[in-house]
């Protein structure tokens, strides 16, 4: 409580004039005197927008980094990685010990480098059988 006006006043001034601090990630803080701007940045992965008075910080439409980790799955550079499970890396495939299912035909050709699925297999086993039984 104040005795006087005047004193009054000077408090009022004084806070009024004071302030406020801020600070990010355990930094040193900065005063922000009446008046000053703080401006709020995008980083890699943020992006900051303002509409009026309000602002929006949210993740960027293309995330960059060094590697994603959701569950039990890891991509990086090297590739994708599902822990105890498949792997496509940049040093080839590994299924993990999976059945590789909905395979399209690939090409039985001289040269071809597709991969052959079950029913072709199959037909050619049985074009086999038929010229072995003859």
């Amino acid at each position: 409580s104040y005795n006087n006006v005047g004193d009054a006043l000077i408090a009022v001034n004084g806070t009024a004039n004071r302030g406020w601090n801020v600070q990010a990630n355990g930094d040193t803080a900065t005063q922000v005197k009446p008046g000053d701007t703080v401006q709020l940045r995008d980083g890699q992965n943020i992006k900051v927008t303002r509409n009026g008075t309000d602002i929006t910080v949210a993740t960027a439409d293309d995330l960059v980094g060094a590697s994603l980790t959701t569950g039990n799955s890891r991509l990086d550079t090297n590739g994708l990685a599902i822990a105890n499970g498949p792997s496509v890396l940049a040093s080839g495939i590994n299924a993990g010990s999976k059945k590789i299912t909905n395979v399209a035909d690939g090409s039985v050709a001289t040269g071809s480098t597709d991969a052959v699925n079950g029913s072709q297999l199959y037909a050619t086993n049985q074009q086999i059988n038929n010229v072995s039984n003859g």
